[in-house]
Formats: structure tokens, C-alpha cells, sequence
């Protein structure tokens, strides 16, 4: 413990902060159970990111899950976890988004996972091409689902106005209960699946520094 913590500060002293160098950080287990003690952990996360790499090898299922909700919770950002084994389930409970990968291990992780892949060349693709497009669709649903239920409740508090608060529908009845199933959803249905925000797939791997956030 005490050895690690003086190469720690050892490496910390040549390491100014606030800014990633080119270079990699490689741990085993046994160092990340030292550096997770919690006078240290702090220290142990300000020195990752100052690289542009950080590998951590020979680690159990416990230390895996440890580091994603240490980095989510101390710099408050979203964490996406990969794995493809059953020691990766944890980590990828642990995680915000966590992916899958269908392999010879099994189908534990798969199981766990937000999304499933196949292979793990598909994640380029899958965060950049279908995160672009799903941001964008889930944004422009949220503002249309706003849209019509307040053009449609505004509609019936403006007629109560004319029919002495009687409670009624200025529209036919079969068109209150059709109204979100077949007048509303078909349109934002197509308009969601033919669409292609930001571009086509090709585009959008060419030049992916399109895919940023609120754009």
C-alpha cells in the first residue's frame, strides 16, 4: 500500500494536471485494488486523465464495476461499458449504457446490456451512425409529443369558453380516441424511420465530428 502510494506521487510530480499527454497508464489488479482506497482514489483518477489511454489488466468483475461508477459519480459524466463475458455483467449494470458483445463466452453479457453487437467492429457504427440518428429522432419526438397535446388540449379549453363549460369535445368522439393512434403517430412514425439526421451512413463515418452534443 505505502509502495504504491509513493510511486504514485512519484508519477504525479512528472505528470502536470489539467491536460492529456500522449501517453498510457497500464495497471494490473492488484495496483487498482491499492489505488481505489479512498485516500487515493482522487489521486489515482486525476493521473487518468492525463493520458490518453488507460488499460487496467488482470482484474476481477468487482474492480471492473468499482472504476465505471467511480469515474461516472466523482467527474459526472456518461460511461458506456463493453463487454463480452460473464465477468463484464457487473460493469455493465454499473455503467450508464452498456453494450453487449455475442461471443464464445456466452450470452450473460448480452443479456445484461443495453444494446447487443455482434462483433465489436459494429460499435463505430452503432455509436456514431445509430447515436446520431436516434439523438435527433428522440429530440424532434419529445417537441412533437409537446406539440400536439397542446394544440389539442388548448383546442378544447378555448371551446369551453362557447359551450358553458359543459364539458364536451368540439371534435367527434371517434376522432378524441383516434387521435394520437391513426391521425398523429403514422406521420412521426415514417418521418423517424425514413430520416437521416445528419446525413447518410457514409457522410457521417467520413466526418464524424458531426455526432456532437445539440447538434
Amino acid at each position: 500500500m505505502e509502495a504504491t502510494r509513493q510511486k504514485l506521487n512519484e508519477v504525479m510530480e512528472h505528470t502536470p494536471t489539467g491536460q492529456v499527454h500522449k501517453q498510457a497508464l497500464i495497471i494490473n489488479g492488484c495496483a487498482v485494488e491499492h489505488l481505489m482506497a479512498g485516500e487515493l482514489k482522487r489521486d489515482f483518477l486525476a493521473l487518468c486523465q492525463t493520458c490518453q489511454t488507460v488499460i487496467c489488466c488482470r482484474v476481477t468483475p468487482l474492480q471492473k464495476a468499482s472504476l465505471v461508477t467511480l469515474i461516472r459519480e466523482e467527474l459526472g459524466v456518461m460511461t458506456l461499458a463493453v463487454g463480452d463475458g460473464a465477468n463484464d455483467v457487473g460493469m455493465l449494470l454499473q455503467a450508464d449504457i452498456g453494450i453487449g458483445i455475442a461471443g464464445r463466452e456466452g450470452t450473460q453479457a448480452v443479456m445484461a446490456s443495453d444494446f447487443a453487437i455482434e462483433k465489436f467492429k459494429m460499435l463505430q457504427k452503432l455509436v456514431l451512425v445509430h447515436g446520431q440518428w436516434t439523438y435527433h429522432r428522440i429530440s424532434d419526438f419529445i417537441f412533437y409529443f409537446f406539440y400536439k397535446n397542446l394544440f389539442n388540449a388548448t383546442l378544447s379549453l378555448f371551446y369551453q369558453f362557447f359551450n358553458g363549460f359543459s364539458g364536451s369535445f368540439p371534435q367527434e368522439e371517434f376522432l378524441v380516441v383516434t387521435f394520437n393512434t391513426f391521425w398523429t403517430t403514422p406521420g412521426t412514425f415514417v418521418s423517424f424511420v425514413l430520416n437521416q439526421y445528419g446525413g447518410s451512413k457514409e457522410e457521417i463515418l467520413r466526418d464524424p465530428r458531426g455526432y456532437a452534443r445539440g447538434d
